[in-house]
């Protein structure tokens, strides 16, 4: 085992505060990392901010880890220049050469840790560094597919040009659709239809 010193320079990041920087859109700004988590897609982004003179971004490529609150050691490779939030580490390979894949499993590995800590409790600060991760990766990180969003931006059939809305007539939307009112569940029901049919208890 290695431990992600010894794969990993780990820096403290910017510790801004994003409520004290100009909020801005994504073609504009740069990417505000936070400690928030989760399987959103957002891969602990925030929002954008404006860039800041004489602050250099991180680049694309870099881990960050949630090192408190609640969603504490959520682990992303970031894929655009970004700024960081409090409690936020970055951690930058070693080895240049390291893949987007053995970043990613290197990322699901620290979240892995989590349990090990807790929310204003015992943090990660002082120990990230040495947590240890595995040196032999499994086979089928090499071989995993990376989800991409290639082929999704093309459009069946040619655009449509509408004219103003505001030339739009009223319409009822009963006139388009049936309507139909819906019916309260049990919600303990459901979960358990759920489970029959996809687990099979």
């Amino acid at each position: 085992m290695s431990t992600l010193n010894d794969l990993f320079q780990i820096e403290y990041g910017n510790k801004f505060d994003m409520n004290k920087m100009t909020r801005t859109d994504r073609l504009a700004g740069v990417a505000f990392v936070g400690r928030i988590g989760g399987l959103n897609g957002k891969s602990g982004i925030a929002g954008f901010v404006e860039p800041l003179a004489g602050v250099k971004p991180y680049s694309p490529g870099l881990l960050t880890v949630a090192l408190g609150g609640s969603r504490l050691l959520s682990t992303y490779v970031q894929q655009l220049p970004f700024y960081t939030a409090q409690n936020v580490a970055v951690l930058s390979p070693r080895n240049e050469e390291m893949s987007t894949k053995e970043r990613l499993f290197y990322a699901m590995c620290i979240r892995a840790n989590a349990f090990r800590y807790s929310a204003f409790g015992r943090e990660a600060n002082r120990t990230l560094g040495t947590l240890e991760v595995p040196d032999d990766l499994p086979d089928w990180v090499s071989t995993a597919q990376i989800p991409t969003y290639s082929g999704l931006s093309r459009a069946i059939a040619p655009d449509v040009d509408l004219n103003d809305p505001h030339e739009w007539p009223r319409f009822v939307l009963e006139d388009l659709f049936t309507v139909k009112k819906g019916r309260a569940g049990d919600e303990g029901a459901a979960r358990a239809r759920y489970r029959a049919l996809h687990w099979g208890v």
